[in-house]
């Protein structure tokens, strides 16, 4: 499935993402409802690397 060597990628692409989470809910604009939906695109993103990442791992 996934080769041992993309893992610290996704890692990487994990840590970038909370990065851009804190980033967005510092510029946070309540009145801006694409806001909350742009922080819960990442949480999804994270959670789709995680899984790939688990799959991974015990495949």
């Amino acid at each position: 499935m996934i080769a041992k060597e993309y893992i610290p990628i996704y890692i990487a692409l994990i840590v970038l993402t909370l990065i851009y989470i804190k980033d967005k809910r510092k510029k946070k604009n309540d009145d801006n409802p694409m806001n909350i939906a742009r922080v819960f695109d990442s949480f999804i993103l994270i959670i789709i690397l995680l899984v790939l990442i688990i799959l991974s791992i015990f495949k």
